[in-house]
């Protein structure tokens, strides 16, 4: 999946190598999990696949996408860690590997097209639902802060939230399926 914010070459290679690697870090952390089936060593192998990625960024970041390489690098070290930290468990064969690398490409897909449509849902909502919203999941207010900022009872917070989110799954649910949305 290309980068839909390139880096510019004014970021230096560290940040543009830590730029993409965040693009893919959900999809790249499912796909080591999945290989070595165990959360510490997943973010041992994650870590070292960053440092090869910024290390070669001269070379990865001319690619068109860098995520197949990225995931061959995970795969590598991936398999290396498990022949050396949990030598008796069996190895994936490499047509395992293929069909789950496949799966995480489809669900990193799918995860970015439900984001995108969600942030087109909410821009088309009011702006009062939109500020209500970033109270609640972006600065973390919980219903009762909120309903004590607002100067409204804590119920009729709940209820707006609700129907607000009520509002943005069915906005999601059409675009996905590609009927649009208001």
């Amino acid at each position: 999946m290309p980068d839909p914010h390139p880096a510019s070459a004014a970021d230096g290679p560290v940040a543009a190598a830590t730029r993409v690697f965040l693009l893919h870090q959900r999809a790249l952390t499912a796909y080591i999990l999945a290989i070595v089936r165990d959360h510490h060593l997943t973010e041992d192998v994650r870590q070292e696949v960053w440092l090869v990625v910024a290390r070669r960024w001269d070379e990865y970041g001319a690619l068109a996408d860098p995520w197949p390489t990225m995931r061959a690098i995970a795969r590598r070290q991936a398999l290396v860690a498990l022949r050396l930290h949990r030598p008796g468990l069996l190895v994936p064969d490499s047509a395992a590997l293929d069909a789950l690398a496949h799966g995480v490409v489809e669900m990193d897909g799918e995860q970015a097209a439900r984001l995108d449509a969600l942030r087109r849902c909410l821009s088309a909502i009011p702006a009062a639902w939109r500020a209500l919203v970033d109270l609640r999941y972006r600065d973390g207010l919980a219903p009762a802060a909120l309903a004590e900022h607002l100067q409204r009872r804590a119920d009729t917070v709940s209820m707006q939230l609700h129907r607000i989110r009520a509002r943005l799954l069915d906005c999601v649910e059409r675009r996905l399926r590609g009927e649009g949305a208001p």
